[in-house]
Formats: structure tokens, sequence, C-alpha cells
């Protein structure tokens, strides 16, 4: 990413750096195009991490309950009434 950042940046410096009185269109276009392209490299990113985010959140829980089950397994006596914990 910081890569992306010293690109972007050279691109902006190198835009004002020319003839602003004929580059101004031209400079401006590219620019919006620039952060547009930053923009959707964002959402992509940060779509990628939710998307890993609530995965790991669903594995977490199906463990949590694996957890919760295995304890009451083990809390359970063969006649199936719970033991006493203290």
């Amino acid at each position: 990413m910081a890569a992306d950042r010293t690109s972007f940046s050279a691109q902006v410096n190198s835009m004002t750096s020319g003839d602003k009185k004929s580059a101004v269109p031209d400079d401006t276009s590219e620019l919006v195009g620039l952060i547009d392209d930053l923009l959707n490299n964002l959402s992509k990113k940060f779509d990628g991490v939710s998307t890993e985010i609530l995965s790991k959140m669903d594995e977490m829980s199906k463990r949590i309950e694996a957890l919760e089950a295995s304890i009451l397994a083990s809390n359970t006596d063969e006649n199936g009434s719970h033991k006493d914990v203290q």
C-alpha cells in the first residue's frame, strides 16, 4: 500500500508541476480517475477483510458450541441427569 501512496503522490506532483492553463482539465480528470481507483481498491480490500472476519467469527461460534456440548456431555452421568459441579 505504501508503494501505491508514493505512486499516487508522485503522479499528483507531476500533474501540478506542469503548465496550469493548458493542463488543468486533463489533470483534474486524471486525478479524479486516480482517486476513483484508490477508493475502489480500498473497497475491495475492506470487503475481503470483512468476509474473512465473518468467516473467522462463524468458525469460532461453531467451536464454542462444540465446547459447550462437550462440557454438558461430561457433566451428564449415564442416567441422563446432570452431575453437580462445585
